[in-house]
């Protein structure tokens, strides 16, 4: 349809070939619109709850450092602080033993209803395919749950606080396995 296009606009004197290097400089340029399109929003994307939009207007803003300091070192709590700098103030909500690895989750800023939740979840020195998470009831996490996104420190997620937010909802976290199995503790997220 194009080449019909431009053979119809184009006068009878132009040979073939310079309407194929017409067509050659559209398709680079529409191709290197697409590419920069892309790269500058591949750091937007948000695991938002399905069906439902985003209703969060927060950044995430993570700063990417190569530090790699052990589990339990005094030093991870302002660590994280420099990585996370718009989350809040951290707050540990403890460890737990299931699907064989020890998690630890730390919680960044307010649990506010309606709002969204920032959490880094330890998995040590297990490897894990995938961790997801939501807060609510454990049968919640059938209807929505989010994804977290591996990091050197572990997974960083945030996640949608459901409205209204009850005294018996707990912050869910579920490993996947390399072997395809899957696993999930609760941690109690406390004073909202």
């Amino acid at each position: 349809m194009l080449i019909r296009f431009l053979l119809a606009i184009t006068p009878s004197c132009y040979s073939m070939n310079k309407v194929l290097d017409g067509i050659h400089v559209i398709v680079r340029l529409t191709l290197t619109t697409t590419i920069i399109g892309a790269a500058l929003c591949a750091g937007c994307e948000r695991a938002t709850e399905p069906g439902a939009e985003n209703e969060s207007a927060a950044v995430n803003d993570v700063v990417s450092l190569p530090i790699e300091l052990p589990p339990g070192d005094p030093r991870n709590e302002a660590l994280q602080a420099i990585r996370y700098p718009n989350h809040g103030e951290a707050k540990e909500l403890g460890m737990a033993k299931f699907g064989g690895a020890m998690v630890n989750v730390t919680q960044y800023g307010p649990i506010l209803e309606g709002g969204e939740g920032h959490f880094l979840i330890d998995t040590g020195r297990t490897k894990v395919d995938g961790v997801y998470v939501w807060i609510g009831l454990e049968e919640d996490g059938k209807k929505r749950r989010w994804p977290a996104t591996p990091e050197p420190s572990g997974f960083h997620v945030h996640c949608a606080v459901p409205r209204p937010l009850k005294d018996d909802h707990v912050l869910w976290v579920e490993i996947r396995l390399p072997s395809g199995d899957r696993d999930r503790g609760q941690f109690y997220i406390g004073e909202r």
